[in-house]
């Protein structure tokens, strides 16, 4: 028997939106033009094998994918040995894991020293978390070499690229923190985010004029994914309507990186279009501080509408000034 129209259209409302975030997530594969190709290793579910060589230059990344048991449980554990002229240099270590997906990468990070760098992405397991990323790079002079941890990040392990095309690579991604804030994870927009590396520090560069093009790209797509929700959500009432505020808030943060135009612009958008029916996101922790049980150590707090709560979120966040 055929579903409901209403089922369907809502289905497809939820399958866009998170077709829409895994786009933006992977579109920036296509950004990587500029920078000389990448030298690469993946090893996958599918891959029986569980080592593996990669090198551009004089860097080399050997990388292993060990059993171990912990409390009982069969995990994996990813290690990568990072050589020069045929020497250890680093050795990195990820969580361990109940998946094999492991990526490698050598580019050029960071051109103040005479290496490209070592990029060290792996899955953690888990439905939508996550990636852990480090970076290994050399001092200026070559003779040491360090660990950066970038940080764990929703979704599998993807390339870095460079979306302003200067000849370096950043890691490029989107702000989890937006992710299930204010609505469910496919109903959940984020606004892009651009890691760089400069010496043994990683700075968000998101803001900077020359990713404007990578940020207008996410303005324009959440704001056609804004149009239909609405026009769908005129179409079904209830719990059957499809989730927007998690859009919304994405669309005004990814506004809130070019200016206050775009910031107010967005706004208005946000309270023409926002559900007022929902209380996801209206409970909150002050400062998101939690203890090891999941109770708020600081403040609880209670917003009286969805405008107020994305108010303080985007601040605590850093997109709007207090």
């Amino acid at each position: 028997m055929d579903a409901h129209p209403l089922v369907l259209g809502r289905r497809f409302i939820t399958r866009f939106l998170a077709a829409l975030l895994l786009a933006l997530v992977v579109a920036r594969l296509a950004w990587a033009v500029a920078a000389s190709p990448l030298a690469t290793l993946s090893l996958s579910v599918d891959d029986k094998q569980t080592t593996g060589l990669v090198s551009r230059g004089p860097v080399t990344a050997h990388l292993s994918v060990t059993p171990v048991t912990d409390q009982e449980i069969q995990l994996l554990l990813p290690q990568l040995q990072v050589l020069v002229h045929g020497k250890p240099v680093l050795h990195l270590q990820a969580g361990s894991t109940n998946v094999k997906d492991v990526l490698v990468q050598i580019g050029e990070l960071d051109r103040s020293n005479p290496y490209p760098e070592v990029v060290f992405s792996s899955f953690t397991g888990g439905a939508h978390c996550c990636n852990e990323v480090h970076f290994a790079t050399s001092s200026p002079d070559g003779s040491t070499w360090h660990q950066v941890d970038v940080g764990l990040f929703d979704g599998v392990p993807h390339e870095v690229s460079d979306p302003d095309h200067e000849g370096v690579y950043k890691f490029v991604d989107v702000d989890n923190r937006f992710l299930y804030a204010f609505s469910s994870y496919a109903g959940s927009a984020a606004p892009p985010l651009v890691y760089q590396l400069y010496g043994r520090q990683v700075q968000d560069v998101t803001r900077q004029p020359r990713f404007h093009p990578l940020v207008y790209k996410s303005l324009a797509q959440y704001g056609q994914a804004i149009r239909e929700v609405v026009a769908e959500r005129n179409k079904v009432k209830g719990d059957d309507a499809p989730e927007i505020n998690g859009l919304l808030a994405g669309y005004v943060g990814t506004a809130s990186l070019l200016g206050i135009r775009e910031q107010k612009a967005a706004w208005q958008v946000m309270l023409k279009d926002d559900d007022r029916s929902s209380d996801w996101g209206l409970e909150a922790c002050q400062g998101d501080k939690y203890d090891d049980q999941g109770k708020c150590t600081t403040k609880e707090i209670k917003y009286g509408s969805f405008p107020a709560a994305l108010r303080v979120f985007l601040i605590e966040k850093g997109y709007w000034r207090a």
